[in-house]
């Protein structure tokens, strides 16, 4: 009987979909305590990190509060993660939608903290991760980027006014250049 049951339990296991999307609430992810090969995140590079991590290949969602920022990433910048924002719903509505639509929703992973969400998904069978959790699992998956390959929040460097320039300014605003 033992064997019997170890050969069900491989053929479910081999039935189950191999492929579990990922949909993301980034405003939990985001504020979440991260593990310190993730931390100072913002949204463009955990987006980075995703897509570069193992757990991209069966494709994940980041869905996002209101409309794109002048920073955000170009939908077109990822090749396994979508960027998504909710624009004039709150991204908690646009992530309930998101799988309450799902013609499987069974297969669906939503990673957030946020309880109403996640009793909501539950009831749809989906399944649910704690920001924690996921971002435990990602730090230990996830590629090491060299700094060097981080985009840069430092300013650039502007140089001075030659000065030609200086003056020109100054007489230009009436301002005498002893004074």
């Amino acid at each position: 009987m033992r064997a019997t049951q170890t050969t069900r339990q491989t053929r479910t296991a081999q039935h189950l979909p191999s492929a579990v999307p990922l949909i993301l609430d980034a405003y939990n992810l985001l504020h979440a305590e991260k593990p310190d090969a993730l931390a100072g995140l913002d949204e463009p590079g955990l987006c980075r990190v995703l897509d570069a991590s193992p757990l991209a290949r069966h494709g994940i969602t980041v869905v996002c509060d209101g409309r794109p920022k002048p920073h955000s990433l170009h939908p077109d910048a990822l090749d396994h993660v979508e960027l998504r924002f909710s624009q004039d719903e709150s991204a908690d509505a646009a992530i309930v939608r998101m799988v309450h639509q799902d013609s499987a929703p069974k297969r669906l992973t939503v990673v957030t903290d946020d309880r109403q969400i996640a009793a909501l998904i539950k009831r749809k069978r989906a399944r649910h991760q704690s920001c924690h959790a996921f971002l435990t699992t990602l730090a230990r998956l996830a590629p090491v980027t060299p700094p060097s390959n981080q985009p840069s929040k430092a300013k650039p460097h502007v140089d001075s006014l030659g000065e030609a320039q200086t003056r020109a300014w100054l007489k230009a605003f009436g301002l005498d250049e002893h004074a």
